[in-house]
């Protein structure tokens, strides 16, 4: 069985990765009382959110053009997203108290964050394998290009520090 993607799928696997990415932020807001910590961490999970909202559009958008983009055959296209969003390091039912004891320095949760963003744009990049159209992996790299600006928001953090 040839395993494929749609842009649906990969979009609606995104959303997911986002949401929980917004998820881990407000846990990372948390540990710090300092306001421009908090600030950052809290910022950083709207943006998460902002995508996820972005994520649900270009979706609408693209099932719109279903008849451009083509039908899929659920016997080649895996049919479980949540499932694929679950790999990553912003997995779905991830218990991001677990990620931190609260003891953490800002350079840790930092250097953290900025591992799993990169750790979320390899499972894209691997992702972008199984995509079923140009348009499919078109979304990826929209995707792999937000993660990249959340790693050099973080990594500018962390030199200021």
């Amino acid at each position: 069985m040839d395993v494929k993607f749609t842009a649906h799928q990969v979009l609606e696997i995104a959303e997911q990765v986002e949401q929980n990415g917004s998820r881990f932020y407000h846990k990372a807001a948390k540990l710090f009382v300092e306001p421009s910590l908090n600030d950052l961490f809290t910022k950083l999970a709207e943006w998460e959110t902002t995508h996820q909202k972005l994520f649900v559009k270009m979706r609408q958008q693209f099932a719109e053009q279903l008849d451009e983009l083509g039908d899929f055959d659920l016997d080649i296209y895996i049919s479980n997203p949540r499932l694929m969003a679950s790999l990553t390091v912003f997995a779905i039912g991830a218990d991001s108290d677990r990620q931190f004891t609260g003891n953490e320095t800002l350079e840790v949760v930092l250097k953290k964050a900025i591992r799993n963003e990169k750790d979320t744009i390899t499972f894209y990049e691997g992702l972008k394998d199984f995509a079923q159209s140009l348009a499919c992996a078109d979304t990826l790299d929209k995707i792999i290009e937000e993660e990249k600006r959340h790693i050099k928001i973080l990594t500018q953090s962390l030199e200021q520090r």
